[in-house]
């Protein structure tokens, strides 16, 4: 059987779980201790409605982890998890992660000759 991992926040795991239930195919879910995204892994077959918010990624097959792409020689991988002390509304994540962007090019050209 051929398997597809996503994450996806908790507000969609109940969307996620009755579609693929109508569909009748197989779903497991993990909950990620450090936030209140889920992990799902699903029939490769199963529709996902564009309604849910949820982003395919790699897992590797042997710790069930999500798993990084070979690297770009000019890029780093960065897992960046951010906690804010007040919710932040969903329209301001993409300033925030443009304000994160120049701060690191900022930081890369302090600290590279």
């Amino acid at each position: 059987m051929n398997i597809k991992s996503y994450i996806l926040p908790e507000k969609d795991v109940g969307a996620l779980a009755q579609s693929v239930a109508i569909q009748q195919r197989k779903i497991s879910l993990i909950k990620d201790k450090e936030s209140s995204f889920y992990i799902a892994h699903v029939d490769a077959e199963t529709i996902i409605p564009k309604s849910i918010q949820i982003l395919e990624i790699q897992v590797s097959e042997t710790t069930g982890l999500p798993e990084l792409n070979e690297a770009d020689p000019n890029g780093v991988d960065l897992l960046l998890r951010l906690q804010f002390d007040k919710q932040v509304e969903k329209e301001k994540l993409p300033e925030i992660y443009e304000h994160l962007t120049k701060a690191i090019d900022k930081a890369l050209k302090e600290i590279q000759p």
